[in-house]
């Protein structure tokens, strides 16, 4: 079963090495400090780093050792075992003694607010910028372009353990975004595309209690919203329920979104970047296609009859919880990790469960669900420094400690209370659809623990802990990766069934879009406001006059300036 389902997760996700410059890893046998056995490829045993007559070893030791100065990104929750702070803590001294790696912390700042970016957008200012450093696209490109973020394509090509060439497999789009001019001048922290898309969460609960099943259609979905909206699934009395959650903040790809219903009809509606090509791959908007008036009728709709909350225009998240909370909404569209958010609490409370299901089409539709741009930051070297190769060694040598097999000790000393953050530079590629496989190999074989790689047991035990005790603790973990888990839908429903519409613009974006988006944004999410909430006779009349508002606005121009930066391949 594992190979079938991994098979199907690379055929999704292939990249050709050659993109990454993986080699071919015939070559030198090598044991690192960790006990793991690695091949060294021909070209790193033969080629010199630049600046360098060394041969690339993956796992090098600095001797004598050499300082790294550093920023770090700090965090409110940062657990610190006694007597360690930043600059001294476990991996700090495992990379000193392992790679050679002195941490040297220039300074911190918290990345929970704006501080971090406002001190690293000073430092850049004042060119008085760490060796490692990280920042949004508009961060990296001004590094780029001010001459201090260092060219990676070589010790990226030659420095890579295997281990990282496999970790950095499958991510083209984030790559593409951070190669400038064919040189690679980022690494950037990385996602899977899929894991963004809309999920349609219902209360169990309410669904046994109108007498529904799983939802199998859009008309299902529509049936189960009147039936949560009058059949008081509460059981309270009191006509106080909504059928459907959505939120201010419509094209959010959090929670309490329009995109499910919008993704229906085949419009891939997202937060903030809506286009996508076309199948002449010229690249269109999706807020403005023709398309987009079913949904908006189907919307206004359900709005009509009270199966939508009336006061939805100007209520946030917190004030989406707190209905949660209070049994107001029974089914809503979000993403894969709402069980951990905004769904966890009514369980601990009360023992409430959201499931996950798939969004289904439209009648006589196809699904097309919009993913957002999958890279938020980008890890930077500084041009000045001397090691730049030294990035990746430490990266090399983090993997190699926190292995697919890494011991319970190991986990729990490096990985566990937040630990990994004392890793300065940070390649995340999420952990969910990598262990999925396997946790399902441990379902089909009665939930046999001994088939899931030791790094993996503890997600494995909290799904168990949720299946055998309901233990709330747990059950944020099975909503994704349990056996009937959203990450489970994503790897066995929407990726099969090729639906993700993913946004053409790796990166670069045109002056008119820099300047013009957020108004446009605003533009379209008050306008679909005003649709959803106005009368059902006005529809196909205000949708066309917002179309003509839109372009006129600017979003003409945005349009032909994206199909010249990125024309039609």
């Amino acid at each position: 079963m594992k190979k079938r389902i991994l098979a199907a997760v690379a055929a999704c996700l292939m990249l050709a090495f050659s993109a990454c410059g993986a080699s071919n890893t015939t070559g030198a046998a090598l044991t690192t400090t960790a006990g793991t056995t690695v091949a060294v490829t021909d070209t790193a045993a033969t080629q010199a780093t630049s600046g360098s007559d060394e041969a690339p070893n993956p796992f090098k030791k600095y001797d004598p050792p050499i300082e790294m100065p550093v920023a770090f990104n700090t965090s409110a929750v940062q657990y610190f075992p006694e007597g360690d702070d930043y600059e001294n803590n476990v991996w700090s001294r495992y990379l000193k003694e392992n790679a050679g790696i002195i941490i040297k912390v220039l300074w911190t700042a918290d990345g929970s607010t704006d501080a971090y970016r406002n001190k690293m957008n000073v430092s850049l200012a004042s060119g008085d910028l760490p060796t490692v450093f990280d920042g949004d696209y508009q961060f990296f490109r001004n590094a780029v372009d001010a001459g201090y973020a260092a060219d990676l394509t070589d010790v990226w090509e030659q420095w890579r353990s295997p281990a990282l060439i496999k970790q950095s497999t499958g991510f083209d789009v984030p790559f593409a975004s951070a190669t400038i001019d064919g040189k690679l001048m980022a690494i950037p922290q990385l996602a899977y595309l899929e894991q963004q898309g809309p999920i349609l969460w219902i209360r169990d609960d309410w669904l046994t209690a109108v007498g529904k099943s799983a939802p199998e259609t859009l008309d299902d979905v529509i049936d189960i919203a009147r039936a949560f909206k009058d059949q008081d699934p509460d059981g309270n009395g009191v006509n106080d329920t909504f059928g459907l959650g959505l939120r201010k903040d419509i094209f959010n790809f959090d929670f309490f979104n329009v995109n499910g219903i919008m993704s229906a009809y085949g419009v891939p509606t997202r937060k903030d970047e809506q286009f996508f090509r076309d199948d002449s791959g010229k690249i269109i908007y999706a807020g403005i296609m023709p398309e987009a008036k079913e949904p908006l009728k189907l919307l206004n709709q359900l709005y009509s009859e009270g199966l939508i909350d009336p006061e939805f225009g100007v209520k946030d998240a917190p004030k989406i919880e707190e209905d949660i909370n209070t049994n107001k909404v029974g089914m809503a569209y979000g993403a894969e990790w709402n069980g951990w958010y905004p769904y966890a609490s009514i369980y601990a409370a009360d023992k409430v469960v959201y499931k996950a299901y798939a969004p289904p089409a439209a009648q006589d539709r196809k699904l097309s669900i919009g993913t957002p741009f999958p890279v938020q930051w980008y890890n930077l070297v500084n041009s000045s420094y001397e090691y730049p190769e030294a990035v990746i060694v430490m990266r090399n040598w983090a993997n190699d400690l926190l292995n697919e097999d890494a011991s319970d000790e190991i986990i729990e000393k490096y990985n566990a209370k937040e630990q990994w953050r004392f890793v300065p530079w940070k390649f995340a590629a999420p952990s969910e659809m990598q262990m999925l496989p396997y946790l399902e190999d441990a379902y089909a074989n009665d939930y046999d623990e001994s088939v899931v790689p030791n790094s993996y047991r503890r997600y494995f035990k909290e799904v168990m802990s949720f299946i055998n005790d309901g233990d709330p603790a747990g059950q944020g973990r099975w909503s994704q990766v349990g056996p009937e888990g959203s990450v489970g839908i994503i790897l066995h429903d929407l990726m099969p069934a090729n639906v993700f519409s993913v946004s053409p613009i790796v990166g670069e974006r045109p002056e008119s879009y820099l300047n013009l988006m957020t108004s446009l944004n605003k533009i379209i999410e008050q306008s679909y406001t005003e649709i959803i909430v106005g009368p059902t006779s006005d529809v196909e009349s205000k949708f066309d006059s917002f179309v003509s508002s839109w372009l006129s606005a600017g979003g003409q121009q945005v349009l032909d300036d994206l199909n010249t930066m990125y024309p039609a391949q």
